[in-house]
């Protein structure tokens, strides 16, 4: 099943609005998981999952190798810390 334009828009709004949290250093859901992440946007888990492919393509977001997520601290803005 192909994404429809809605599906879209979200995945465009979640990817830049967590783009933006990571940049400026500010709260993320804990843990940093699809299921959570989904529950902060109140939307399913497609709109979450395809953005976080997005952000992990970006190297926004790292892919642990137990699968688990992890934000690249290389992308935070320097001298700012997690709110």
């Amino acid at each position: 099943m192909s994404p429809t334009l809605s599906d879209m828009s979200l995945t465009n709004f979640i990817s830049d609005d967590l783009k933006q949290k990571i940049r400026n250093g500010e709260n993320l859901p804990k843990p940093f998981t699809l299921t959570t992440l989904a529950e902060s946007y109140a939307v399913s888990t497609r709109p979450v999952r395809t953005a976080i492919d997005l952000l992990i393509a970006e190297k926004w977001v790292v892919r642990l190798p137990n699968g688990r997520l992890e934000i690249n601290q290389k992308r935070r803005t320097p001298n700012r810390k997690p709110k």
